[in-house]
């Protein structure tokens, strides 16, 4: 049997449809699947989504740990490609998603690649919800400039693991910032690529959006307490209210009240996020 050229690493939890859709995109990639490895880890499920996973032609891998971040650290150790990818169950890989991340990887002194993260909504416009998370986060290109890339659309020579060790797996968000710190910061090489393109589901809601947002200020809070946290740290100004929010195509689909709320429901986010980093 031909050793994969590349294995992806899929951490699920409760999302039968998600994994659905992800695994089918997956089928339909331009790579030749006998340089693909598939890995699924389901996390702690309590639906029926490791039926919907033995549907397909993957490897399925149980973690009892709670965490992302302890479920694809199992799915490396399980890995036989050179190169790792690494998607969340909610996501869906264009069809060049794997050709291009392995070109782009392939490059001698590239050791991590950060793929494009484009978010797609409901409807043809994004409710308020909706342009409020596609506006602020995933901003891999960003991310890159800070040292890191989000693991929804993360590709890396497995041989960096080897060096640098797995991620901290005690880390129930903000896993993937605190690696890419540790390896860019030993001078391994991240870059960003537009054309390895995954689509991610914009959240819609309040309860998805506030949920995210604590989620993400405890990985923070976390962070700071390791000493691991070198952007985002609080001082007086993080206090201030957000007066403007960041604009793209769709701002101008919004009336006045709408975007009112639109800067209202920001500062709300950022409240809670510091509430929790606070206290």
């Amino acid at each position: 049997m031909s050793i994969p050229t590349i294995t992806v690493i899929i951490p699920v939890k409760n999302n039968p449809a998600g994994i659905a859709l992800l695994l089918e995109s997956l089928e339909n990639q331009t790579l030749s699947k006998d340089q693909l490895e598939i890995i699924v880890i389901n996390n702690g499920s309590t639906d029926h989504t490791k039926e919907i996973v033995k549907q397909f032609p993957v490897k399925l891998y149980i973690e009892k740990r709670p965490g992302s971040y302890a479920a694809r650290n199992l799915g490396i150790k399980k890995a036989k490609g050179r190169y790792i990818a690494f998607i969340d169950s909610d996501c869906l890989a264009t069809p060049k998603w794997l050709e291009n991340g392995i070109k782009a990887l392939s490059i001698k002194s590239v050791s991590a690649i950060a793929g494009q993260i484009k978010f797609i909504f409901k409807r043809s416009n994004p409710n308020i919800y909706e342009y409020l998370d596609s506006a602020n986060k995933l901003n891999q290109k960003s991310y890159t400039q800070t040292g890191f890339s989000a693991t929804a659309n993360m590709f890396i020579k497995k041989e960096i693991f080897i060096k640098h060790g797995l991620f901290n797996d005690k880390l129930l968000s903000g896993g993937d910032y605190e690696f890419g710190q540790r390896i860019t910061n030993s001078g391994e090489k991240l870059i960003y690529s537009h054309s390895a393109t995954v689509l991610h589901p914009a959240r819609y809601s309040t309860t998805q959006i506030f949920k995210k947002t604590i989620r993400v200020a405890k990985g923070y809070k976390k962070l700071a307490q390791l000493g691991a946290l070198n952007h985002h740290n609080l001082n007086l100004y993080s206090w201030l209210p957000i007066l403007r929010i960041n604009k793209n195509k769709y701002y101008l689909k919004f009336n006045l009240p709408q975007r009112l709320v639109l800067v209202l429901v920001a500062n709300l986010q950022k409240y809670l996020s510091l509430s929790f980093r606070t206290f």
